[in-house]
Formats: C-alpha cells, structure tokens, sequence
C-alpha cells in the first residue's frame, strides 16, 4: 500500500514538472536572506526599494541644508544649524551605507533606518526641545514625520540585480 502511495505521489511530482512553465516541483521559495523576516516593516509595508531610499536620502539631505535659507529662518541659531548639520550627516551617511548608490558600503542598512528614525524623530521634537517653536516649527516637523515614515516602510535589504 505505500508503495502504491509513493507511486502516486512520485508520477504527479513528475507530471508538475514536465507541465509546469518553470519544469520545477511546487516548493516555496526560500529568501535569500536568512534574517529578512527580523527586518521587515510592521504589517508588511515595505515598499520603497533602497535604491529610491538612496535618492531620498540625498534629496532630503540637500533639502535640509537648504531649507533655512528658502523659509527664511537662516538666523544663525539652532534652528538654523540643526537641520543643515542634519542634513550633512544624512548625505554622508547615504555615501557610505551598503545599498546601491553609495560609494563605499560601511554602514549596514538597518543601522542607517535607525539613525533616519532618529535623526526625524530629533527634527520633530526640535521646535519644543530648543525652544524655536515661536521663530519657525513646521518644517522641522514635516520633514522629521518624512524620515521617520520613510525609515519605517523602506525595505530591509538592498535590490540586487543579479537575483533577476
């Protein structure tokens, strides 16, 4: 009687594989990487590649060197320095993270997500914190609230393009 059930089971494995498009046996698909389910955003909202987390890096951080001089709070305090040391940090940082565009891969990725976190959570307390909420507040918010989400939905691991 096993015998007969190992028949059956052995002809269908052959006949999935000779009709399937792939011409494999069904079996689920092992990540790469070992440790991705530690990583993976709350509810599975990974969606931004780290390539495009890489652009937002550089955009966001020549944003935030600038952005004193284009909402007119560059007066020379903290909430002027905050965001612009911030942001040469941000794009130093992008220059030597492990993914796609950086130029030299010393900072593994989620300790990059961790200090994006941190450095928007920092923008966004920093109005109440330094005591500038009276001078300028809102872009120090809206751009920490950016990183902190960003940080949050980016994927875990870099895009690599030899998996295709």
């Amino acid at each position: 009687m096993l015998q007969s059930i190992g028949r059956i089971v052995t002809s269908e494995t052959q006949l999935w594989r000779r009709y399937h498009p792939h011409g494999r046996s069904f079996q689920p698909r092992r990540s790469r990487h070992r440790h991705q389910h530690l990583w993976r955003a709350p509810g599975g909202l990974a969606v931004i590649g780290s390539r495009f987390h890489a652009i937002l890096d550089d955009l966001v951080g020549a944003l935030l060197i600038v952005a004193p001089y284009l909402f007119g709070f560059a007066t020379g305090g903290i909430e002027q320095w905050l965001p612009q040391i911030l942001g040469a940090a941000t794009i130093i940082m992008s220059l030597l993270t492990a993914y796609e565009l950086s130029i030299a891969k010393l900072i593994p990725l989620p300790t990059q997500f961790v200090v994006d976190g941190a450095s928007g959570a920092l923008l966004v307390v920093s109005h109440c914190l330094f005591g500038f909420a009276g001078i300028i507040w809102w872009p120090h918010l809206l751009v920490g609230v950016m990183e902190i989400v960003v940080a949050v939905i980016s994927k875990r691991h870099p895009h690599d393009a030899r998996a295709h």
